[in-house]
């Protein structure tokens, strides 16, 4: 029984975002929206996800809310 080779990564590379919550700034979401919007000027082709977390206190109904979207 042999194990196929591992694929080989993307040449792109990916990036996750996931920020919290910058308190009394912004929301997790608005946070990861702007980060990408900043890396997605600088870098145009790396495949960028957005995924907004938190710590479970304030926020973490919003970041959930985000994830499900």
């Amino acid at each position: 029984m042999s194990a196929d080779p591992p694929s080989e990564p993307s040449p792109r590379g990916h990036v996750l975002l996931a920020p919290d919550r910058f308190r009394g700034a912004l929301t997790a979401a608005e946070a990861a929206r702007h980060l990408a919007a900043g890396l997605r000027r600088a870098r145009p082709d790396v495949p960028v996800v957005q995924l907004p977390v938190a710590d479970g206190g304030e926020g973490t109904v919003d970041a959930a809310v985000a994830a499900a979207r």
